[in-house]
């Protein structure tokens, strides 16, 4: 169980859907990972009640600055972003500003941002792939 926690990242909504499908599936015979299982469920979960929400009331700009950190698996770097997007620190900071103060990013340090809710960076590499970005 402490994967199960260590997955949640103290998110609570996290925290409540994966024990909610721990719970559920206990008692049924599957074959191979329960957690595995469990996490698939919770995490498509959390992209529909959450993620959408949260990505439908953004901007084009403001999804092209996310989709261009996508490209990093922990923090990134307002200049890899910069670069990415082909915009100069201006432009790099008023959309980091934005995004910090609407909780979808936060700074990690100087100049390094990252995704504030779990799983937000797998929910945009697929959204990227069904939009074919």
């Amino acid at each position: 169980m402490e994967t199960a926690a260590e997955n949640t990242y103290g998110y609570p909504y996290l925290i409540q859907l994966i024990g909610y499908y721990i719970w559920e599936n206990l008692s049924k015979n599957f074959p191979g990972d329960l957690l595995n299982r469990v996490l698939i469920e919770a995490k498509d979960r959390m992209f529909r009640n959450v993620h959408q929400l949260v990505f439908d009331k953004l901007s084009l700009k403001d999804k092209e600055f996310l989709y261009a950190m996508t490209e990093d698996h922990n923090q990134s770097l307002n200049k890899d972003i910069s670069v990415r997007l082909g915009k100069d620190k201006n432009y790099i900071s008023m959309y980091r500003a934005r995004l910090i103060a609407r909780g979808i990013v936060s700074s990690t340090g100087y100049g390094t941002l990252s995704y504030t809710y779990p799983y937000m960076r797998e929910f945009l590499i697929e959204k990227k792939r069904e939009m074919d970005w």
